[in-house]
C-alpha cells in the first residue's frame, strides 16, 4: 500500500538542502522506508497465518461432530 511516507525522500534531496544533513536524512529515510516495508511484510504474513489457522478451526467442530 503506497503511503506519503514512501515519496519523503525524494522530497528531501540535495536540491533542497545543501551540506551533508540531506544525505544523512535520505539515507535515515531510506532506512526507516525499508524497515516499514519490512514490518508490512511481516505483518501481512502473521494476518495470512492467522486466517489459515481460524479456518483450520471452523473446520475441526464439523470434523470432530462426524466421528
Amino acid at each position: 500500500h503506497a503511503s506519503r511516507a514512501a515519496e519523503l525522500g525524494q522530497r528531501a534531496g540535495a536540491d533542497t538542502w545543501v551540506g551533508p544533513t540531506p544525505q544523512r536524512c535520505g539515507d535515515d529515510l531510506l532506512q526507516i522506508r525499508r524497515l516499514l516495508r519490512e514490518a508490512h511484510d511481516d505483518l501481512a504474513g502473521a494476518a495470512r497465518a492467522l486466517d489459515h489457522e481460524a479456518d483450520r478451526i471452523e473446520v475441526m467442530p464439523a470434523v470432530l461432530g462426524a466421528r
